[in-house]
């Protein structure tokens, strides 16, 4: 899991946009989800959640 946040240094911004302004990657360690922002050389890890949660419930998540 540390390893996919550290990655995020090279490859911020690469991943799809789920939600407002998050990005997703998904992570090596199944089933979970890294949701982020990037704007210019700032990345801000906001949540990782496992990903078989109801999506409602990860939407709910990320808007507080």
């Amino acid at each position: 899991m540390r390893a996919d946040i550290e990655g995020l240094r090279v490859t911020a911004g690469v991943h799809h946009i789920v939600y407002r302004d998050y990005h997703r990657l998904l992570s090596r360690v199944f089933p979970y989800g890294i949701f982020y922002t990037h704007q210019g050389n700032d990345v801000v890890v906001w949540a990782v959640i496992d990903l078989r949660k109801d999506p409602a419930w990860i939407r709910d998540r990320l808007s507080k």
